[in-house]
């Protein structure tokens, strides 16, 4: 309930329009949006982007549906390249990224789905994530998904990285383990009801 007490309090006076900060501010946070769909998380970077006085600028978005592609350039002026797998990440060897957003599909990780995990090939997506994020050596990442995703795959371990005590499946320990990894980089996750939003 706390969580929905935030739209009674300042936060719902702020201007919901950001493209004139965004047109007029010299300094811009440099984000990758992957399976970006129509924007959710370019816009929400914006937004608070604008409250530091600073604009946002895509450096490389896939999008596969195409009429999301369609909405995002509309929305934001950015050309979306299409599927993940096909482009080629040399062609970017001079770009870097301040955030890396990933909503990557959620049918692997589904309690609702065939709940394969990462041997789906839509669950394969997330080794193409980590590579991203490494290639453009982002300062930051996001990456969002379904809440199965935390328990897919059988098995129950300790979670390493989560902000409270929580047990995982082999799915989300496969990725913890991975992302340990990532060098430079102070990783939590938190599990969010969109419900209190």
């Amino acid at each position: 309930m706390e969580q929905m007490n935030l739209f009674h309090r300042s936060v719902i006076n702020d201007n919901p329009f950001v493209e004139e900060e965004n047109k007029k501010s010299k300094e811009k946070v440099k984000i990758i949006d992957l399976f970006a769909g129509v924007g959710g998380f370019h816009y929400g970077i914006s937004a608070a982007a604008s409250k530091l006085k600073k604009g946002v600028k895509a450096e490389l978005v896939s999008e596969i549906e195409e009429s999301c592609k369609q909405v995002y350039s509309n929305n934001f002026g950015v050309e979306a390249f299409g599927d993940i797998n096909k482009i080629a990440l040399s062609d970017f060897n001079n770009i870097s990224a301040d955030i890396v957003t990933a909503g990557f599909p959620c049918q692997p990780f589904s309690n609702s789905g065939k709940k394969l995990g990462l041997s789906d090939h839509r669950g394969q997506f997330y080794f193409k994530i980590e590579e991203i994020i490494k290639h453009f050596k982002s300062k930051s990442f996001i990456l969002e998904n379904v809440t199965g995703l935390k328990t897919n795959g059988g098995g129950q371990y300790k979670s390493k990285l989560s902000y409270t005590p929580n047990i995982i499946g082999n799915s989300m320990n496969y990725m913890e383990e991975n992302l340990l990894k990532l060098k430079d980089y102070s990783i939590k996750w938190v599990e969010l009801d969109s419900s209190k939003f």
